[in-house]
């Protein structure tokens, strides 16, 4: 065996004994909160390579020595690997003892990249820890109330992911959201095995059946009563507001993190679900005579380049030629009231976007941007399921104004930000003029964005704009 085989062997048995010791302290200290098959199936893996490792001559003494053939490896014989592939690697590379921080960069290019790619999934492992602050930490930070803080805090993450995961247009196995969903369960669980509220647990019982991480049954469960679970559970937590409060507290920097990183996980996701979306609509064919292929797929690059941007950086940006803000649908904050007007500003803005370059409608954002939310909107709905009433309204409202065959030029999801839900619509240019209809006047209309206006355009302006344009 030559020597850089003998230091491929040496580097890929010494991290896959440290990658298995890391694993055996995952199980231990976070079994109830990761994927026990996953690990099952790194562990196979990293002792097939290890067994591989030692087959070679250079490796069959130190096993008959430390590692009995009818043993399994256990935490003593993983350690004396360790040590021993590391005293033999330092040898191997003229390095004296003391000096192993140097062998970082060396042992990661001799060592096999399939074990190299099986740390990082451990390491991966690691930052979804689930431990609660023990009782080395102040009292306030394991109050009853703080529990019921981070339940919402926690509900909300999983909200926008049962969302995101029952609108997703295609679905992924294994799921990439399979590790944050088992995380985010076992955080509610705790939060609920500490607030031992039978009205909170009995309401959380209604999301048995839906696993947002199995693509193909939860779409069809979501239909069949995902909105009305969520439903229960909202309402659930209104009321125990009264007996809780809603006293904000701090996040340890953990807990925060993982939030972060949910919402970053949740939006991924969202544009992976795209991308792979608009891979399959380019393989199909479309014949010649027809613009339906070619729009669509126009519309799947104008969705997938708007869905880059991400909701904080155009508010940020404020309202411009791409950028919209709405601070309702349908509630007139002023009046106090129901005002069925303001949804035709929403329909003038969407169809302004299809027949110019596409953009970003905010609904829920004053035009200040400051976030304001969907809660006067969701006061309208009479329907258990808001949220979901909500989009059922807009839905149909723009069928109405525009027609249900532009739909493949919108996507519209929701999103919590400061704690507050908002509606985000994605608005792809079209490949011809899109009409607002009047039902009531029975007019039909051309509305263009001109900065960070939506303009109806007179009879003389449209044709031209028509011409110019799209060539018609």
């Amino acid at each position: 065996m030559s020597a850089p085989d003998t230091r491929e062997n040496f580097a890929t048995v010494l991290i896959s004994a440290d990658n298995l010791i890391l694993i055996s302290g995952i199980e231990d200290k976070f079994s109830s909160s990761v994927d026990k098959e996953e690990l099952g199936q790194l562990v196979d893996i990293l002792i097939h390579k290890i067994d591989s490792c030692l087959s070679h001559p250079v490796w069959r003494d130190m096993k008959e020595e430390y590692i009995p053939s009818d043993a399994p490896y256990s935490a003593k014989t993983l350690l004396l690997l360790f040590s021993t592939a590391l005293e033999y690697f330092m040898r191997s590379e003229g390095l004296q003892p003391g000096k192993e921080a140097d062998l970082g960069h060396k042992i990661t290019e001799y060592c096999d990249k399939e074990v190299r790619d099986i740390g990082t999934r451990i390491s991966d492992l690691w930052n979804y820890d689930c431990r609660f602050p023990d009782e080395s930490v102040s009292e306030e930070y394991r109050s009853i109330k703080r529990y019921f803080f981070l339940l919402t805090k926690y509900w909300n993450a999983y909200r926008e992911l049962l969302s995101v995961c029952g609108s997703a247009p295609i679905g992924f196995r294994p799921h990439p959201l399979g590790r944050i969903i088992k995380n985010l369960e076992f955080r509610i669980d705790v939060c609920l095995e500490k607030l031992s509220s039978n009205e909170l647990t009995e309401a959380f019982a209604h999301l048995d059946g839906l696993d947002p991480a199995d693509s193909e049954d939860f779409s069809v469960a979501w239909e069949c009563g995902g909105g009305d679970a969520v439903a229960r559970i909202d309402s659930a937590i209104e009321k125990q507001v009264l007996i809780y409060g809603n006293r904000i507290f701090n996040l340890t920097d953990q807990e925060s993190g993982f939030l972060k990183l949910c919402n970053l996980l949740i939006k991924n996701y969202e544009n992976e679900t795209r991308v792979k979306f608009k891979s399959i609509l380019d393989k199909i064919p479309s014949p010649q005579s027809s613009n339906l292929g070619r729009s669509t797929r126009n519309a799947a690059n104008c969705l997938e380049r708007l869905a880059s941007t991400d909701t904080v950086t155009a508010i940020k940006k404020g309202e411009g030629d791409s950028v919209e803000f709405k601070e309702t649908f349908q509630f007139n904050v002023h009046a106090n009231r129901f005002d069925k007007s303001l949804r035709g500003e929403v329909y003038d803005a969407i169809s302004a976007f299809m027949n110019s370059w596409g953009g970003i409608l905010l609904i829920g954002i004053h035009d200040s941007g400051t976030i304001t939310g969907l809660g006067p909107d969701y006061s309208l709905i009479g329907k258990a399921d808001r949220r979901g009433g909500f989009q059922e309204t807009l839905c149909q409202g723009i069928e109405n104004a525009i027609g249900k065959e532009h739909f493949c030029l919108l996507s519209i999801h929701f999103e919590s930000l400061e704690d507050k839900e908002i509606c985000r619509l994605d608005i792809a240019e079209a490949n011809g003029p899109v009409y607002l209809h009047d039902k009531e006047k029975n007019t039909d209309s051309l509305f263009i964005r001109r900065g960070n206006a939506s303009v109806k355009l007179d009879t003389r302006e449209a044709l031209k704009y028509i011409k110019e344009k799209w060539n018609v």
